[in-house]
């Protein structure tokens, strides 16, 4: 079910948490490798408009408005405890995530097109979650930033690189895979975020609660359901008085196919 964008305009009656967060430093934006090019990144961008149409879908408003009662049920069961709502949060969405993906996968038609296991499939989901998932549940794109790094994944037991079953390249196997292979971190810029709209951080939280960590956690559950364990974490964030949302995802090993490592309960 995706998310139908609204104008912005700041009516109430929105999941609103109290007072605005107090400003703080933006975070350098990622670089992009000079010889990376995503592969395919126009028509991923056409076929996540595609399915976008074919989706059920959910006012924004509606959707900003159950995530923000959920969002202070979970701080209300903490007692307070950012840190642990934060955590929750993170965890509920990696539950999420390692379900999600297969309907996913079978929507966006792409599920036969992924290497999944090889060693450039990482810098490929980039693309992937920015033009074509966030569109298909949210209802908004992002832009990416990759960072290169001259030292591989560590590759776990059972996983490969080259092609794929079929001796087809798929997704990003083409003449960029090399430089592909080397990418083991990328950004995702958000400018836009259904989950925050109408929402002010109370003073107590500011600077501290990552609002949208759900995000984080769907994404590092449907990756690991992809053999790719990674780390995502917000390091901007306009609620905290950001100029944009970035969320970072950084891979830390690529699994064998023996599915999720864990991390949600």
């Amino acid at each position: 079910m995706a998310a139908t964008p609204q104008a912005q305009t700041n009516t109430p009656g929105g999941p609103a948490l109290g007072a605005s967060a107090a400003p703080a430093t933006p975070v350098a934006a990622a670089a992009t490798p000079a010889r990376y090019v995503v592969s395919q990144a126009q028509s991923l961008q056409r076929l996540g408009d595609q399915v976008f149409q074919r989706v059920e879908k959910i006012n924004s408003e509606v959707l900003a408005l159950i995530y923000g009662s959920m969002v202070v049920q979970i701080l209300k069961d903490v007692d307070g405890n950012v840190d642990e709502a934060n955590t929750q949060l993170e965890k509920m969405g990696f539950n999420i995530g390692i379900r999600l993906v297969e309907e996913f996968l079978a929507k966006s038609g792409l599920g036969a097109k992924c290497n999944v296991g090889k060693d450039h499939f990482f810098a490929d989901t980039a693309e992937i979650i920015a033009k074509v998932a966030f569109k298909m549940f949210l209802g908004v794109t992002c832009s990416v930033n990759y960072i290169q790094s001259a030292a591989p994944a560590p590759l776990g037991k059972g996983a490969a690189s080259g092609m794929d079953a079929s001796g087809k390249a798929g997704i990003g196997a083409d003449a960029t895979a090399t430089g592909a292979a080397a990418i083991r971190e990328y950004a995702l810029i958000m400018d836009e975020n259904p989950l925050a709209d109408f929402v002010e951080v109370p003073e107590q939280y500011a600077g501290k609660l990552s609002y949208s960590n759900i995000l984080c956690g769907v994404i590092r559950g449907a990756l690991e359901m992809l053999q790719l364990k990674v780390e995502c974490r917000f390091v901007r964030d306009v609620l905290q008085g950001h100029d944009t949302n970035e969320i970072r995802v950084v891979l830390k090993e690529i699994l064998s196919d023996s599915g999720p490592a864990g991390g949600g309960d």
